[in-house]
């Protein structure tokens, strides 16, 4: 009887499903790689908050290609695209390194690191004229900028994966109408280079400061560093240094007009003619162009597109290496190699190089 009972127990163990058991999800933290995040209620929910680059956040669980992120002031959803898992870091390896405000040796200085002193990886500033590759990283609780070359990963920094941080995006809030020969933004950073002088050099009377991230109609330089510049949606308007100019990657600056050195400069040539959207034919390679919806984050690659389709394109971010577009009813980024434009590109507005998801 009691044999009996007992393979019945096994018996009926056996009918009974065995119930996928479920690993419970692993935090772990993240830091905010781009100018600014929002935070939703939701995924694709209503925006509750911001969040600021260099931000550190716990991420608590994830739905798709959205986590639940959670900080001391904020909890709620972000596009996963927008963050970095941690750890990302990189050492110092010079005997001493500082930490500046912004990414130029100019800056106001905000500490000196130690050698072998580890640092989070935040982005990377690789535009010509600032005296190389800077890194943006986390010491501490201080968000600053140290020259990549005094780490001990140089690669880590010149990586493509490594985030650019844009600095026209945190003033940027509208589009750039294209005006004068050619249209950029001024960029964000030390307020020396953001003087308006009368004639250009650096002796010269200062006019006015332009505010990080303006728009500018280019009219013309002189010795190619001084451009002659019109702010747009102000009034302001003299010489600037070149290097602190976002302008179009490939834009040869030999082809603005050269001015004569002086206050009013007699401007002869024509201004661009502005459009809301050019034509253009898809390219590519490497299994398809892709299609971002942060442009400067190839880790958030929304999808590809067929070679040949036709698209139209309504923007470009200021230096034109990528262009905006809609892609299944949202406002998405390709990358300028991936296109083949109807047209001058220089024409589009300008858009801040961030996602609009």
């Amino acid at each position: 009887m009691l044999k009996k009972f007992l393979w019945m127990l096994l018996l009926v163990g056996l009918l009974v499903p065995v119930l996928p058991v479920h690993a419970q999800f692993e935090s772990f933290q993240a830091v905010v790689k781009r100018s600014y995040i929002v935070v939703r209620d939701a995924p694709e929910g209503e925006i509750i908050g911001e969040l600021e680059w260099g931000t550190v956040v716990e991420v608590i669980d994830q739905s798709k290609l959205w986590w639940h992120i959670r900080t001391p002031e904020i909890e709620g959803w972000a596009w996963s695209g927008n963050l970095r898992k941690m750890p990302f870091t990189v050492k110092v390896s010079a005997g001493s390194l500082n930490l500046r405000a912004e990414p130029n040796t100019d800056a106001a200085i905000l500490a000196e690191i130690p050698q072998g002193t580890e640092l989070l990886l935040i982005g990377k500033d690789d535009i010509s004229g600032n005296g190389g590759i800077w890194a943006q990283v986390r010491y501490g609780d201080l968000v600053g900028w140290v020259s990549a070359e005094y780490l001990d990963c140089f690669f880590c920094v010149w990586q493509r994966s490594t985030p650019v941080t844009v600095h026209d995006e945190r003033t940027l809030d509208t589009p750039i109408t294209a005006q004068g020969v050619i249209t950029g933004v001024i960029l964000i950073g030390t307020e020396v280079y953001r003087e308006v002088r009368l004639t250009p050099n650096w002796g010269s009377e200062v006019i006015g400061v332009m505010d990080g991230g303006s728009g500018l109609a280019i009219y013309g330089q002189y010795g190619k560093h001084w451009i002659y510049v019109r702010q747009i949606n102000g009034t302001l308007q003299g010489w600037l240094p070149l290097h602190r100019i976002f302008l179009p990657a490939d834009y040869p600056i030999s082809d603005l007009p050269v001015l004569e050195p002086v206050a009013t400069p007699t401007l002869t040539a024509p201004e661009i003619q502005p459009t809301d959207a050019l034509n253009a034919i898809v390219i590519g390679y490497y299994g398809g162009p892709v299609v971002l919806d942060a442009g400067d984050d190839w880790d958030s690659a929304v999808g590809h597109l067929d070679r040949n389709a036709s698209i139209t394109l309504i923007g470009r971010n200021a230096r034109s290496t990528y262009y905006l577009f809609y892609y299944e009813g949202e406002r998405r980024w390709i990358p300028y190699e991936f296109v083949h434009v109807d047209g001058d590109p220089y024409r589009l507005p300008i858009y801040s190089l961030k996602s609009y998801h």
